[in-house]
């Protein structure tokens, strides 16, 4: 079957949402977009012209509560916490690989904060199935998260 035209919309409007959160995220990691440095006003401009691009994508007859979770996800200060949810994560990894190295076992609190961050990644990608449905699973990026933190 051909998908309709609102299909097709749908479809493009979700890979627009992932796609600007991936170009908002590599700005702000790096201050850079297509290659070249930004300035903080150019950042800051470009950054807003993103967010309001990706306002506009989120559909209008999403209810209220997915359209929460959506700006919630891909807001700046989620993205901050997630970075730092990671960097934890490569730190404490990187502890307890040196500990077995030298034949020692991990303290028991290194198990609860491995609990806590899978709980932390397990909720992130139910949030965004929650927000995205079924466009979740079109962008590459998102299905190996998910294979990793259901793995």
């Amino acid at each position: 079957l051909k998908p309709s035209r609102l299909e097709k919309k749908q479809n493009f409007q979700g890979a627009l949402a992932r796609s600007f959160s991936i170009q908002r995220s590599a700005c702000l990691f790096t201050g850079r977009i297509a290659g070249r440095a930004m300035a903080g006003e150019e950042r800051k401009s470009h950054l807003y012209a993103l967010e309001q691009e990706l306002q506009q994508s989120i559909r209008s007859d999403w209810g209220r509560a997915r359209k929460s979770v959506m700006m919630a996800l891909e807001s700046r200060c989620y993205d901050s916490i997630v970075g730092a949810t990671i960097v934890v994560n490569v730190i404490l990894t990187i502890y307890e690989t040196d500990l077995r190295a030298r034949q020692e076992e991990p303290p028991k609190w290194s198990n609860v904060f491995d609990f806590l961050l899978l709980a932390f990644y397990t909720v992130d990608v139910g949030a965004r199935i929650f927000a995205l449905r079924s466009d979740y699973f079109g962008f590459n990026m998102n299905s190996a998260f998910f294979l990793v933190v259901v793995g």
